[in-house]
Order: structure tokens, then C-alpha cells, then sequence
């Protein structure tokens, strides 16, 4: 094989899909999660712009989680190219941490933590007959026609 370009800075190898990923902002009480959630927001769409060769697609809402701890999180997601997670690394998450705090929001324990995996991920817990799969393995096996000698 013979590439013509002598200057070749970066060569990958993607996967098929997209990573997605999660981003869960710690929050002090449920007032603070749906306020940080709106700037969440902004904040991810200004990276999806600025850096649209690196981000798929931002999600166009987030949501609030509140565990059984009387915690509170915001989270948003967003797709990326496979092997980009240094876009979520040093810039996303430095500019949610810095942004939220010069609006003055707490962020408890410094929490902002990024989630990875597959974007076509199958979903936890016990597999469920796959009706699709059954009708076309019946569809395949072909009866024969009984043959009557008589």
C-alpha cells in the first residue's frame, strides 16, 4: 500500500457506533438539581458546537436523579466518537465545574463525574423471548409435505 501524504499526525481505528456518555453533576438539594439542570444544558451544547467533529449529538433535555440518600444529581448525556473521551476529560467537565461555580452553585464533594459506555447498549436485567428471533427460526424450518403411498 502506498500513501502519498508523508505527514500523517494521527491514524485510529474507530468501532462501529458512537460512545455514549453521561455526565452526573451533584447537587444539593432538588431546587439546585433543576437549576444547574437548565445550565447543564447550555453548557452542553456550547462543547456539541464547539467541538462538533468530536460530538455526535447532545441530548436536548436532561434529567433529575434523587437517590434513596436524599442525594440529588443532574445528568445529561451526550454521543462522542469512540477513543474521545478527552473531550469529556479536559474540557466538558473543567467547564461545567467552572461555570457552575461562578454562578454560584455548591457543588457537593466537587462531585461531576462522566459515565462510558456502548451507545447501543442492551438494556440490564432478564432476557425477554425475542418474538422476531422465534418466528423467523420457525419461518426457516419447512415442512414437508407428507407423501401418501397408497
Amino acid at each position: 500500500m502506498v500513501i502519498p501524504n508523508r505527514n500523517i499526525a494521527t491514524v485510529g481505528n474507530y468501532t462501529k457506533g458512537a460512545q455514549h456518555v453521561t455526565i452526573d453533576v451533584a447537587a444539593v438539594n432538588r431546587e439546585a438539581a433543576e437549576q444547574i439542570k437548565s445550565t447543564l444544558l447550555q453548557i452542553v451544547e456550547e462543547i456539541g458546537s464547539q467541538f462538533e467533529e468530536v460530538i455526535i449529538s447532545t441530548q436536548k433535555t436532561a434529567e433529575i436523579i434523587s437517590l434513596s440518600t436524599n442525594e440529588y444529581f443532574s445528568r445529561v448525556s451526550l454521543a462522542i466518537w469512540p477513543q474521545q473521551q478527552w473531550i469529556i476529560e479536559q474540557e466538558t467537565v473543567p467547564r461545567i465545574r467552572s461555570i457552575l461555580k461562578s454562578k454560584g452553585f455548591e457543588i457537593p464533594n466537587d462531585r461531576v463525574v462522566a459515565f462510558y459506555h456502548p451507545r447501543e447498549q442492551l438494556p440490564i436485567g432478564p432476557r425477554k423471548h425475542n418474538k422476531r428471533f422465534s418466528s423467523r427460526t420457525r419461518s426457516n424450518e419447512k415442512k414437508q409435505p407428507e407423501r401418501s403411498d397408497g
